[in-house]
């Protein structure tokens, strides 16, 4: 009995499969790159501030490489090296004919979060002000104004610069529907070190006011009723796919450096 051409490709498909499914990652990986030939490669700079730029590289090579493998996209993420990139950078190999501006998009994606302590006076007194030069005069050494719209209009708020928390101390983070139907929230959960700081400064300011900032600007600002422990919520009025995607960022995506693409190729294998 002969077998079709066909049937035969289809045939070895499977035993590599099989063969990924009950070995390492790294077999995998091969399947992978042989039922996707050709590919492009993305060289990204990582400008890391005043972090190591060591960890900072490591960092986004883990969070790039859980990411693609999140949203589906064969390929693998590593430090540059003498032949592409060069050590301070990140080479972003993917594989098969992708999206590539939806690619572009999602890699250069930076996610800062930060929770800012609000200077003002205590509640019931409004956190912010309608008037710019007033809050510019107000604010002090390390001190920052942010503005944020309401159903008021523009509000000037006086920040501190340092922050209780940022990103690396979240855990999860999914978007919420608001029980009065109006927009969606976002619920967070802290690990074990975010947790221990949020207990602490809550305690230690019970009716004063702190602004969830995401990449510089105020999501939502609210007063401390009580110790907060490892668990919190960002109260807004967002549409369902902007609260989403930033649930995405604030919960696996903590990318608080400059990524610039400093160069892109696509290959045939």
């Amino acid at each position: 009995m002969q077998i079709s051409p066909m049937k035969r490709i289809r045939t070895i498909a499977l035993v590599l499969v099989m063969a990924c499914l009950s070995t390492l990652a790294s077999s995998c990986s091969s399947v992978s790159r042989w039922m996707n030939p050709g590919g492009t490669y993305f060289v990204i700079e990582v400008d890391p501030g005043p972090e190591n730029k060591d960890a900072a590289i490591e960092h986004v090579v883990s969070v790039l490489s859980s990411g693609l493998y999140a949203i589906g996209v064969p390929g693998e993420v590593t430090r540059g090296h003498l032949k592409i990139g060069g050590k301070d950078s990140v080479v972003v190999d993917v594989w098969g004919e992708q999206d590539l501006q939806a690619l572009r998009k999602f890699l250069l994606e930076t996610s800062k979060l930060e929770l800012l302590p609000v200077i003002s006076e205590k509640h019931p007194a409004l956190p912010c002000t309608a008037k710019a030069e007033e809050a510019r005069e107000k604010a002090g050494e390390g001190q920052m104004v942010l503005s944020q719209f309401d159903y008021t209009g523009e509000r000037h708020c006086v920040l501190g610069t340092t922050p209780i928390l940022t990103g690396k101390h979240v855990r999860t983070a999914d978007a919420v529907a608001n029980q009065d139907g109006n927009g969606y929230s976002i619920n967070f959960s802290l690990n074990a070190e975010g947790g221990e700081l949020m207990s602490k400064w809550s305690k230690a300011n019970i009716g004063n006011y702190i602004a969830s900032v995401y990449n510089g600007k105020i999501l939502s600002i609210a007063y401390v009723q009580e110790e907060i422990s490892d668990t919190g919520v960002i109260n807004a009025t967002m549409e369902k796919g902007e609260a989403e995607e930033i649930a995405r960022g604030i919960g696996s995506r903590y990318l608080p450096y400059k990524l610039t693409l400093v160069e892109e190729r696509t290959y045939e294998e």
